[in-house]
């Protein structure tokens, strides 16, 4: 039986495969993750997908989660609601 840590790199390998992500693309978006889970995962999804002829299902966005290193894209941004701070408008 696989551990626990073979097991989520199989996952992230076969759902690289899945998605239509390359291998090196998986691996940098891993690191911690040993590289040997992460290709053994993907290369079963890549035996099953050519023996069940499926087609890559591309994830609905770019990245699949808030990168951890770019906390400053996540704060809220800030909107000056005072009437005083627009200029007024001709006519009106």
């Amino acid at each position: 039986m696989l551990n626990k840590q073979q097991a989520n790199g199989k996952a992230i390998g076969a759902a690289c495969r899945h998605s239509g992500r390359a291998l090196e693309d998986c691996f940098s978006r891993n690191p911690k993750v040993a590289k040997s889970d992460i290709f053994a995962g993907w290369k079963e999804m890549n035996e099953y997908m050519l023996a069940k002829k499926m087609d890559v299902v591309p994830s609905s966005s770019e990245d699949c989660g808030p990168d951890p290193d770019d906390k400053k894209k996540a704060a809220p941004e800030q909107h000056n609601t005072s009437a005083a701070s627009e200029p007024a408008k001709d006519g009106e």
